[in-house]
């Protein structure tokens, strides 16, 4: 559920490493465990960058004391999918301070690559 991050860190690599790299930032939840071999290297990559940062990230201290806030809040299970869904928010809400490129800019760009895959 949160694109917009994995995406955003997928960095800017030369074409077409970074559609592939796009690609699997964007599958990567849907792929199980090493079903990898089905995809291209450069989607390989993407999916093994998704998962070292969902596994960064659900490690990191915030990340785990706003995980377990939101669970006692009442998100039960879901409390890692609204904290991603929230650090989305937050990145949009401020992406100049991450970007030269402005957020409607980078999704267009985003989704003209994607739409090529």
């Amino acid at each position: 559920m949160n694109f917009l991050a994995h995406l955003f860190l997928a960095g800017p690599l030369a074409a077409p490493a970074y559609v592939g790299q796009l690609t699997g930032q964007f599958i990567a939840d849907s792929v199980p465990g090493r079903r990898l071999e089905a995809y291209p290297a450069a989607v390989q990559a993407g999916i093994r960058v998704h998962r070292a940062i969902d596994a960064f990230t659900d490690q990191h201290p915030v990340v785990r004391r706003s995980t377990a806030r939101l669970r006692t809040a009442g998100t039960g299970k879901y409390a890692g999918v609204v904290a991603d869904v929230f650090m989305d928010h937050f990145l949009a809400r401020n992406f100049r301070e991450f970007s030269p490129e402005s957020l409607p800019d980078f999704t267009r760009r985003v989704y003209a690559l994607l739409a090529t895959q």
